[in-house]
């Protein structure tokens, strides 16, 4: 649930961590992409090890600003990706930005993770005000994602998921571990305890409060988080529950021991027989910073001289990236239609569902409903900047019946308000047999120009008898080319657009006529079904001067009609006039 996860990410559901945040609870989910291909190296990956981490700077006589655990992965985002933290000073908790690399043969992309996706905790010690002023702080989401799936004989190389904390993962391990921020001194101070002898117990002092300031924090935050004593007594009883079902429950003891107040619980003798051994589907570690360097040289995008071409190549890359998340995203498009006997309305259908999956999209609405003046209509107008009309005339040239109160709610002052400033397309269908083409499709486009809003390109018409379907693509594809032109959408979004249009263009008959077989007299049993054959139009003539409603005769042909039709007329192709 990236937004998506391999492209940038406007409108982050960034991997499940909006879901994650914002309640007490934190839910549990996991993103995977396509597998790799068996027998070779060709999935994508996520570079970082967890989705949101902080950074290890490289500070003065061999000190550490941040993580030591990450030193090597921040020196490689400095510097082949010209990375460098917010604000420009190097932080003990600057968070980076998520690479992902679609496959072995393309360069890492380098995605920041908005603000919304980051749940950072502050954390304080309830009684003790020195550790309240270290400025320390956590976030609130654990989710691993430099790891593999070991699943059905396949490996997803990408499939990050999220959990919760054990208070001591924190503050145990994260905070007071030597390789890690090996803080426990500093919070020793903090509590005025002497740190120059092992005798006053410091460490255990210190570690002790730290894991109670986490609790309490991450508690007063609402986040999600467990204390290591309940989580080893429910698992004690889980394991016992394994046994009897299953018979043997493999596992490695020292990670399941919580690495404080281990022999206090039962698991500490319980477990310590047992025997680690990997059972599929299993979650396995992924390549290594240095690996994935090594990868991305031997690809090309790196060269072992010096580096220089390849730190060149993967700034210009992460430059291009840069540029591309800069853009001026589309951020809401709505189609409106206006149809007389549902077939434009199933053109705004066909379009809405095509162009949904690659922008913002509201539902095609009827300017026809009685409730189009309603709150809910302007405020979804408001929440737009693009607006796509679909319109067919009727009669004489008029508008479909009861779409006039959209004309009238263009003239109004609540109408301006909705609708200036935004830009707009008109899609018209019509017959050119009528003197009036296309007419009702004129008198929106009037309406929308009369309120305010702004023509993106002239209007598209089309022939509902001829080439009605390739029209509507056409106006696709036009639109398109204006969301590029105006810097909207990618090159790449552009062309694989039009690709899937044009690969669209050949479509079935433009007709379908459901018919019921018969006797050569003409007769049917009331039991056989109808089918569909398809008919392409020959001819038409408008019967009449056009000036009113008028009939239009035309001529189909069936090119695969079957034996059950040949009493209207023989031959090898059929052709009816009505």
């Amino acid at each position: 649930c990236a937004r998506t996860a391999a492209r940038g990410t406007s409108g982050f559901r960034v991997f499940g961590l909006r879901k994650a945040i914002g309640g007490d609870h934190i839910p549990v989910l996991m993103t995977v992409f396509k597998p790799e291909t068996p027998g070779t190296n060709d999935g994508p990956r996520i570079w970082n090890s967890q989705l949101i981490r902080y950074a290890g700077h490289r500070g003065a006589n061999e000190t550490t600003v941040g993580d030591p655990a990450e030193l090597g992965f921040t020196d490689a985002v400095k510097k082949y990706f010209d990375w460098s933290p917010k604000g420009g000073k190097d932080d003990q908790f600057d968070t980076f930005p998520i690479l992902l690399q679609i496959n072995e043969k393309s360069p890492p992309t380098a995605y920041t993770l908005p603000d919304e996706c980051i749940s950072e905790v502050p954390i304080h010690h309830p009684t003790i005000r020195g550790i309240s002023q270290l400025g320390l702080r956590w976030y609130g989401v654990p989710a691993v994602s430099n790891i593999t799936l070991d699943l059905g004989g396949l490996k997803y190389s990408a499939a990050p998921f999220n959990g919760w904390y054990m208070v001591t993962e924190i503050a145990t391990r994260n905070f007071c571990d030597e390789g890690r921020y090996n803080l426990a001194a500093r919070i020793a101070h903090a509590m005025g305890i002497d740190t120059s002898t092992n005798e006053t117990l410091w460490k255990d002092h210190a570690i002790a409060a730290i894991n109670l300031a986490v609790l309490h924090s991450f508690k007063r935050a609402r986040v999600s988080i467990a204390d290591h004593h309940t989580c080893a007594e429910s698992f004690a009883q889980w394991y016992e529950d394994e046994k009897k079902t299953r018979g043997y429950v493999p596992g490695n003891w020292k990670w399941i021991l919580p690495p404080t107040s281990a022999s206090t619980n039962t698991i500490y003798l319980g477990l310590n027989k047992m025997t680690e051994y990997t059972m599929k589907p299993a979650l396995v570690n992924g390549m290594s910073t240095n690996a994935l360097v090594k990868r991305a040289r031997d690809s090309g995008y790196l060269t072992n001289d010096g580096d220089q071409q390849g730190v060149s190549t993967m700034k210009v890359l992460h430059a291009a990236a840069k540029f591309r998340k800069s853009m001026k995203r589309v951020t809401g498009v709505v189609v409106l239609y206006a149809s007389d006997g549902g077939r434009t309305q199933a053109r705004a259908s066909w379009f809405w569902s095509f162009v949904r999956q690659r922008f913002p999209m509201i539902l095609p609405v009827n300017v026809a409903n009685p409730e189009l003046k309603n709150a809910d209509f302007v405020k979804t107008l408001q929440g737009v900047e693009f607006i796509t009309m679909f319109a067919s005339t009727t009669g004489s040239g008029q508008v479909p019946t009861g779409s006039e109160q959209f004309m009238e709610f263009c003239a109004t002052e609540a109408g301006k308000s909705a609708l200036k400033g935004k830009q707009f397309a008109v899609c018209a269908l019509g017959l050119r047999a009528y003197p009036k083409f296309c007419a009702g499709g004129s008198q929106f486009r009037q309406a929308l120009l009369g309120a305010g809003s702004t023509e993106m390109f002239p209007m598209t018409t089309c022939d509902q008898l001829e080439g009605e379907d390739v029209s509507v693509r056409e106006f696709t594809k036009t639109l398109f080319a204006w969301f590029h032109s105006e810097d909207r959408i990618s090159e790449s979004l552009y062309k694989l657009m039009v690709d899937k249009l044009e690969s669209g263009a050949k479509t079935n008959a433009e007709f379908q006529l459901m018919v019921k077989p018969r006797d050569v007299h003409g007769r049917g049993n009331v039991n056989t079904r109808t089918f569909g054959t398809s008919a392409t139009l020959t001819s038409r003539t408008v019967l009449g001067d056009g000036a009113h409603m008028n009939t239009v005769s035309v001529t189909l042909t069936l090119p695969e009609s079957d034996k059950d039709l040949e009493f209207y007329e023989p031959g090898p192709t059929k052709t009816w006039s009505f």
